[in-house]
């Protein structure tokens, strides 16, 4: 990319990742371009931070910066770090994007009494706000939830028969809604 700016997409890095940024001037061109991505521990974010000079073709471009994170979003500055002096981190506007939710609570069957702990997590820009909304399959809503974490936790101490049910996990932000259903039953009897 020309600019970081120019970044529509938003990936979710597996665990053994973290998110990358590096800013880079390109030998062939002359002109500085950007890659933001998911970067490897030992190849990408080791040096984080420190010039290095690379060789692209027969031509040689520089890394002006490179760094690793493992926040959600958080690839979208970058800084020059030397053994001499350290500049301040390069100021760039992050885009809005629309939630996705990168991890919900899976469908299962739940024993009577038993504890329930439903989970869901999300991505976005501006950071989205999570809650679950559940579809009461009785006239009698159950009263033994417990929300933590800003909503994207639900805790069910003893299930009861009106915790059988769908629930849904919403996402939301300006940007707009991402959604996803769990379904929570009871046992087959053998």
């Amino acid at each position: 990319m020309h600019s970081p700016d120019q970044c529509d997409r938003v990936r979710t890095c597996p665990i053994h990742e973290q998110c990358f940024i590096g800013r880079r001037a390109s030998g062939l061109s002359g002109s500085v371009l950007w890659t933001s991505r998911c970067g490897h521990g030992s190849e990408d974010c080791k040096a984080t931070g420190i010039s290095i000079d690379g060789v692209v073709g027969r031509k040689r471009s520089s890394v002006i910066c490179s760094t690793c994170c493992s926040s959600n979003l958080c690839n979208n500055n970058c800084s020059i770090a030397s053994p001499t002096t350290t500049s301040a981190p390069a100021t760039t506007k992050v885009p809005v994007s629309k939630p996705v939710i990168t991890y919900v609570s899976r469908s299962h069957a739940v024993m009577l009494g038993a504890q329930l702990h439903l989970t869901c997590r999300a991505t976005g820009n501006p950071p989205p706000s999570i809650s679950w909304n559940f579809f009461v399959p009785t006239d009698k809503f159950p009263n033994n939830f417990m929300v933590r974490n800003g909503g994207a936790d639900v805790y069910i101490v003893g299930v009861t028969p009106e915790n059988y049910g769908n629930y849904s996990c919403n996402a939301s932000n300006s940007a707009g809604i991402d959604i996803r259903y769990v379904d929570i039953s009871e046992p087959a009897s053998g």
